[in-house]
């Protein structure tokens, strides 16, 4: 099912939420230090969780946000959010959000039960999920 809320599409899968908007390419630092490109939306980008610097290594290919756990490749630690009372417009009340940790001194920094801010709206951590490499 999806909703179209003027210039962007939200899809609702199941009870998980995730925005069709604008993407870009960034820095991801995995668990062992290397820094890989990952696809992402601008507003992953925030004070929690902030752009990690450094060149990328261009050896390595780029980390997925998505996927199943027996995908090869490396999959993006996360943190999974809930609105914190009324959510943005577009996004369903109760839905959750998986946004990729990019760094793993932002990802130690998070604990289940804390409140960070999503697009100029509180969220719950409500669960945190580690990087995963096949």
């Amino acid at each position: 099912m999806s909703i179209y809320l003027g210039n962007e599409v939200v899809f609702f899968l199941g009870l998980f939420v995730m925005s069709a908007g604008q993407f870009i390419i960034t820095r991801y630092v995995s668990d062992n230090g290397n820094i890989y490109k990952i696809r992402i939306q601008p507003e992953t980008v925030n004070d929690w969780n902030e752009e990690p610097t450094g060149a990328f290594d261009r050896a390595l290919g780029s980390v997925r946000v998505g996927g199943g756990v027996r995908q090869l490749g490396i999959r993006a630690r996360q943190a999974v959010l809930r609105w914190d009372g009324t959510p943005p417009a577009g996004y369903a009340p109760g839905a959750f959000l998986r946004v990729p940790v990019l760094s793993p001194a932002s990802f130690a920094a998070l604990q289940e039960g804390s409140v960070v801010e999503y697009l100029g709206t509180d969220a719950v951590v409500t669960s945190l999920r580690e990087e995963v490499v096949n």
